[in-house]
């Protein structure tokens, strides 16, 4: 079986597709799936560079990919919600039992994989392999504004980052529950933005993000923003949301929670598989609501090409490998 692998960090050059034993299911919520697509997240990139090294232990060589579009090949017998045939999608964790700090064991960029169970969703209808690029970043955006907020028809949100994976899928979440979009990317993406939802487009390079307009919800997905210069452009009540964790945020997050009167108020996305989440994305994707942002597409060969196209300038939306026949 085939596997893009690193075997030291560093760049997209460092990774390799290499051959490794069949995986086994060991345990009875597992499921053999084949990996027909994989969307690639920021999330590898700043594994592979050993950004995280501190918090994921890696077993070299290490592997990379965390979305999937695939196939059930086999099913542990405790696994009810899914049969052997079905296409699933998901954000997929290879542990056995989930992480408590909510960190996961990627390694989707390979032929086959065992996983758990309620991580995937089924995916009924006519799909394309761009459902992959729902997993990471949908599940993100949907924990973000679903969970931390209740946004309400009408209110304001701005969305700063809005061209990437995560940003471009709040968009279309924020949409969704009928608020009035402001999003913040380069103005090369203004048109696609607006396409997709946005009531209005900022250029963060010609533009001021935070001005005279007074937001219910402000998103930083990028994590450039201070909440505290947020706090004027924040309505009474309003949240800014960050999806950068860190000491500082976590210890602003829980003072907000436990102190009412805390301004502004604060909260950060630490994202982990959701299977009920993935149902709702998949549910929207299939009644035309929303849709994958997919902006280019690689075969299983150029795996390195597509880590160097997503994390140069011009990439937006989420980048693909295609593993094989869908």
């Amino acid at each position: 079986m085939q596997a893009a692998v690193f075997r030291v960090y560093g760049g997209p050059d460092v990774i390799d597709i290499t051959e490794l034993p069949e995986p086994a299911m060991y345990a009875p919520d597992q499921v053999l799936i084949e990996v027909h697509a994989v969307a690639l997240n920021p999330l590898d990139t700043r594994i592979r560079r050993g950004e995280l090294s501190f918090f994921v232990r890696q077993s070299w060589p290490a592997r990379l990919g965390h979305d999937v579009f695939a196939t059930v090949l086999a099913c542990g017998n405790k696994v009810t919600h899914l049969r052997v045939g079905d296409k699933v999608a998901g954000f997929i964790d290879r542990s056995h039992c989930p992480s408590l700090m909510g960190f996961v064991r990627g390694g989707a960029l390979a032929q086959r994989i065992v996983v758990r169970a309620n991580t995937l969703c089924a995916v009924r209808g006519a799909a394309t392999a761009d459902v992959a690029a729902l997993g990471l970043a949908g599940q993100t955006a949907s924990q973000a504004l679903l969970d931390k907020t209740h946004i309400q028809p009408g209110q304001k949100v701005l969305i700063n980052g809005a061209s990437g994976g995560v940003g471009s899928m709040a968009v279309q979440i924020a949409r969704q529950l009928g608020a009035e979009v402001t999003a913040v990317a380069g103005a090369e993406h203004c048109h696609w933005l607006e396409a997709l939802g946005a009531t209005r487009v900022l250029d963060y390079r010609t533009e001021q993000v935070l001005g005279d307009v007074q937001y219910d919800v402000i998103y930083d997905v990028v994590g450039v923003l201070k909440p505290a210069q947020a706090r004027s452009s924040l309505q009474a009540g309003g949240i800014f949301i960050s999806n950068i964790p860190s000491l500082r945020g976590m210890l602003r997050a829980a003072l907000s929670r436990l102190l009412p009167t805390w301004r502004p108020r604060f909260a950060v996305v630490w994202v982990k598989p959701d299977y009920r989440a993935m149902e709702r994305l998949l549910s929207w994707y299939a009644c035309g609501k929303i849709q994958p942002a997919v902006s280019a597409r690689f075969n299983w060969s150029q795996v390195r090409e597509a880590f160097e196209y997503m994390e140069s300038p011009r990439s937006y939306g989420k980048t693909l490998v295609l593993l094989g026949k869908l």
